[in-house]
Formats: structure tokens, sequence, C-alpha cells
């Protein structure tokens, strides 16, 4: 009990800080945003014992570890985040999106193909959702 609140507090706190969005999943424990991580969460056994055994299959073989409808639903996610942004003209955003997109404009703001692309936004955005979400529910996993 206590585990899922904390972990669904950590949810909305993150998406609140990476995406300016309210996911409020203490309220609706079914949100969408909950679902992408217990999803993520789940233990995959072949890849966990590939990594342990010869790390480099990981690579050779291409196997990833993150769910493909997980990281379509992120990257998804990252792109209309984006796209909204950059249409907005009279609303201030504040956070992680915004301020990179902020950093991006100002080091480039005429060029398109911008290292900083939406793949890139996705991929690092992603990344540190799940770093946090990985990192809380080990911290709370060790004193069960």
């Amino acid at each position: 009990m206590v585990h899922d609140c904390s972990f669904r507090y950590c949810i909305d706190v993150i998406t609140s800080f990476v995406f300016g969005l309210q996911a409020e999943t203490l309220r609706n424990p079914q949100s969408i945003f909950r679902q992408m991580a217990t999803k993520q969460n789940k233990p995959n056994i072949f890849t966990a014992v590939v990594k342990e055994v010869c790390p480099q299959l990981i690579n050779i073989l291409n196997i990833s570890s993150i769910d493909a409808s997980v990281e379509k639903f992120f990257i998804s996610l990252v792109r209309e985040s984006i796209r909204l942004k950059e249409e907005s003209t009279q609303v201030h955003y504040q956070d992680l999106i915004a301020l990179m997109l902020k950093l991006k404009n100002r080091n480039s703001p005429n060029r398109q193909d911008d290292a900083l692309g939406e793949q890139n936004h996705g991929a690092s955005n992603f990344h540190d959702i799940f770093k946090g979400m990985f990192s809380n529910d080990s911290q709370h996993n060790l004193g069960s």
C-alpha cells in the first residue's frame, strides 16, 4: 500500500517536472502514466539474464530493455508536448521540455536540423523518467 502510493506520487512528480502535465495517479490509479510505468517495471527475465551473463549480446542482438509500446507512448507524448509548446506564444511553460526547447532555440534559433531533435528529447526524457522511478522503486524494495 505504502509502496504503491509512493510509486504513484513519484510518477506524478516526474510527469509534472518533465512534461508539465498533471498525471494525477494518486487520484486515478488507472492513469495511462501509471499503466505505462507499471508495464515498464515488469521484469523481463530473458533480458535480465542476458545482461548478467553476456551484456555484449544486448547490443549485438539489438535487445531493448524498454517495452516497445511504452517507448512509443512516451515518444509520442514528447512530440506532442514539443509541438504544443512551440505553437503556443501566450503560455509560458515551466518544465524540462520547455527548458530544453528554450536552450535549443537560444543556441540555434534558425536551424531545423538541430541535434536536439524530437527523438533525442524523447529518449532523454524517457530515460530520466524511468531512472527516477526505478531508483524510487529500488529504495522501497530495500526497506521491505
